[in-house]
């Protein structure tokens, strides 16, 4: 297969390094483009936070991409489930998230 990719602008947010697993996965299918750019915005908080742990409310992401906070729910058990994130509960009840790909 061939992969073309599309230069466009980066919306006044940066860039950010995205693994190269991440990529092939989107673009075979095995992730949705929705929970593709879910991925993209918990990689964009680990690279412009300051230590591993990344713990954006499921209402931040979806004020960010637009959607309901019930629809970025359902895309972050679908990473789970599909091993590209790993989630963590903490005693004050949020969660941090993991990159696994």
């Amino acid at each position: 297969d061939i992969y073309k990719v599309v230069k466009q602008g980066t919306y006044g947010m940066g860039r950010t390094s995205i693994s190269y697993g991440a990529v092939i996965a989107a673009a075979n299918g095995a992730i949705t483009p929705a929970e593709y750019k879910v991925y993209l915005l918990l990689h964009w908080y680990l690279e412009i936070g300051q230590s591993k742990n990344i713990y954006p409310s499921t209402f931040t992401l979806a004020e960010k991409l637009g959607k309901n906070q019930s629809t970025i729910q359902n895309h972050i058990t679908s990473l789970k489930k599909k091993d590209f994130i790993k989630i963590d509960k903490t005693k004050q009840g949020y969660n941090i998230y993991y990159l696994q790909v």
